[in-house]
């Protein structure tokens, strides 16, 4: 048996979809796309294009061809396109030691920033210390 969808209201269903989901809506439209005012002649719209439906969905990462299975007969609306996902265990090999390099740089970044981080804290106690050493000197001359 297929799903009626016909009487979905598309826009209140992308507007409850968004509204659950855990980002901003305004952060969500404008990753689509589009201005926050746009939203709500989208949410309002019972009969919002697949083509809107889908710029959501890609930027939420949902598929609303479940709902609308109609979404299918468009190609070009698929959420992954196939041509970007690696094919070989060699592809997935590379993409790996590639991420791993990266993370490897970053890590050594963040430490460097948190040695830095630790250095200046030292040197803000010192400092701390100088100042209240010559305001108690200053206060015995006084």
């Amino acid at each position: 048996m297929e799903n009626d969808n016909t009487n979905i209201h598309r826009g209140q269903y992308l507007h409850e979809v968004l509204r659950n989901h855990p980002r901003r809506i305004k952060d969500i439209v404008e990753s689509a796309g589009y201005k926050y005012g746009t939203f709500y002649k989208h949410k309002n719209n019972p009969e919002l294009s697949y083509e809107i439906l889908a710029k959501y969905g890609r930027v939420i990462n949902k598929d609303f061809s479940v709902e609308f299975p109609e979404m299918n007969e468009f190609p070009s609306l698929a959420l992954v396109e196939t041509g970007s996902s690696p094919n070989s265990p060699g592809d997935i090999r590379r993409e790996l030691d590639d991420l791993r390099e990266k993370y490897s740089l970053f890590l050594n970044k963040h430490n460097a920033m948190l040695e830095a981080n630790i250095a200046l804290r030292e040197e803000n106690i010192t400092l701390k210390e100088e100042i209240s050493e010559l305001r108690r000197r200053l206060d015995q001359h006084k």
